[in-house]
């Protein structure tokens, strides 16, 4: 029984009961807990954006920024992007226009459209694994855009825009 501090360099408990400690590195091959408190932001980030205004798209064939977010991401960890947008307009054109994602300047996904609804919400997700270099816990930050590109000679807006960007920390 030790009924003081005690340190022990290498060792085999069989069986503990801790009131209160403080690890600083462990290696646990069964852990049953049953209440766990962990710090806000320790195992997940999540990041978001919301946009209300309408954004005009007005020219001809050229990517416009309709929202945009960033997210500080670890090495070789997953970014799951979702976003949603309202198209919004009297004539609406109903095809030639692209919705695309970008990571920086790196084009992710690209989705033509058709037979455009105005009032309807349109939505979509993506999982993406940033090529990071770095040690096991360097970081990195990424910005995502939302871009949309009209190939008609109608103005439009975009409008109700939204992106949410999630990743794990370990």
């Amino acid at each position: 029984v030790i009924t003081q501090s005690a340190q022990i360099g290498t060792g085999i408990i069989t069986r503990a009961k801790i009131e209160d400690a403080a690890i600083n590195n462990a290696k646990i091959d069964d852990l049953a807990v049953n209440t766990i408190k962990v710090t806000d932001g320790s195992i997940s980030r999540a990041e978001s954006s919301y946009g209300s205004d309408a954004v005009h798209i007005n020219q001809y064939n050229t990517d416009i920024t309709v929202i945009s977010k960033s997210i500080t991401v670890m090495t070789n960890k997953k970014v799951f992007v979702q976003v949603s947008y309202e198209f919004y307009n009297d004539d609406i054109p109903s095809d030639k226009i692209t919705v695309k994602l970008f990571r920086g300047s790196t084009l992710l996904v690209s989705y033509y459209c058709e037979c455009i609804t105005e009032g309807v919400m349109y939505s979509f997700s993506y999982s993406d694994t940033p090529k990071t270099s770095g040690g096991t816990y360097d970081e990195s930050t990424y910005t995502y855009y939302l871009k949309v590109n009209n190939q008609t000679a109608t103005d439009f807006y975009v409008r109700k825009r939204s992106m949410l960007l999630m990743t794990t920390k370990r």
